[in-house]
């Protein structure tokens, strides 16, 4: 026999299992609470106003049978009518409290809910970086302490132990960069030549490019200023050119351009790499999002997390981002930054 309460049970015990729906149900309980407290307040007033007593004053001298002869309902009547008009009112009113109170508790609980969700996701991902490179020395370590090893194969495990290290301080460092860029600005925000600020950062990138053989291509109109922390200008297009360089092809070519058009300056990084899948682009600005690390001009693959500072240092200072990619043809990365930052 099919028991086809099966899955209200579960589903019942699932919502009884989500913190968001319990705190949701908890506040909307304070809400109906507090309302079901005054409306009995009032109630007792207007009772206590309006309503006839049930039992008359000895002391006043009143010919009742003369009243009845003018008022068909008696005084007991009359409160009784009351006192259930003012009953179905609270009870209506509280009903409607009650739906109120918790669609409002819970768009008060869904940022919580959101940035606990985005946290948890964040430890998540924080943990499978780090378990990847401690998981290759730990392996190494075991399989050298198996057996006696040759003085190369500690040279080859010294390398990995090298480059496992560097990789969780890149990692260490993009994390700390991120918390930065989501916490209060801390920085000085001023006038910042970003022309000058870019041409030197294109002379540190050109040896980098060279080795890759990659070329780069400048077009950088002079004397552009912008109100910005001048490390999150930098951070930014250091991000966007490394990654420009990473993801291209030998002999590829990575062009930049900042030009300014009305009260906006204008970034634009085009490359002539690998692309992006149409399938991630949707995410790659995302925390951990790669591209085809298989495909790269490094040998060291990144955490993904460049992009992901980039698109939250352009939060702060309200600029945007638009990416175009072409698998195997290329990506153009266009960011607009408003000049004088509010």
């Amino acid at each position: 026999m099919i028991n086809i309460s099966k899955p209200f049970g579960e589903s019942a015990t699932a919502l009884l299992k989500d913190r968001f729906f319990r705190a949701t149900i908890k506040l909307t309980a304070f809400y109906v609470l507090g309302t079901a407290v005054i409306l009995f307040i009032s109630s007792a007033t207007v009772l206590l106003i309006f309503a006839p007593p049930k039992t008359e004053s000895p002391f006043l001298d009143i010919d009742t049978s003369v009243e009845a002869e003018h008022d068909d309902s008696s005084p007991y009547e009359i409160r009784e009518h009351l006192t259930t008009v003012v009953a179905l009112v609270d009870t209506t009113a509280l009903l409607i409290v009650s739906i109120f109170s918790y669609y409002f508790a819970r768009r008060t609980l869904l940022p919580i809910k959101n940035m606990h969700e985005t946290q948890t996701q964040f430890m998540g991902d924080v943990a499978h970086e780090l378990r990847t490179p401690l998981s290759v020395l730990q392996a190494g370590a075991d399989a050298l302490l198996k057996k006696p090893r040759t003085i190369l194969e500690y040279e080859e495990f010294i390398t990995d132990v090298q480059e496992e290290t560097r990789r969780l301080t890149r990692l260490s460092n993009q994390l700390l960069q991120l918390l930065k860029t989501e916490n209060v600005l801390g920085g000085e925000i001023k006038s910042v030549d970003v022309s000058g600020v870019c041409e030197i950062e294109l002379k540190r990138f050109r040896p980098y490019a060279q080795e890759r053989g990659v070329t780069i291509v400048v077009n950088i109109l002079p004397d552009i200023t912008l109100c910005i922390e001048p490390d999150c200008f930098i951070q930014i297009i250091q991000n966007l050119i490394k990654n420009a360089i990473d993801y291209n092809k030998q002999g590829g070519v990575v062009t930049v351009a900042l030009t300014e058009k009305d009260t906006d300056v204008i970034l634009d990084i085009a490359d002539t790499g690998i692309g992006i899948p149409s399938e991630k682009q949707a995410k790659i600005f995302e925390r951990f999002v790669k591209g085809d690390t298989a495909r790269t001009q490094t040998t060291s693959s990144g955490a993904g997390l460049g992009l992901s500072i980039v698109k939250a240092l352009l939060i702060k200072f309200g600029g945007e981002v638009i990416l175009n990619s072409t698998p195997n043809v290329g990506t153009n990365i266009t960011i607009r930054f408003p000049k004088y930052y509010s």
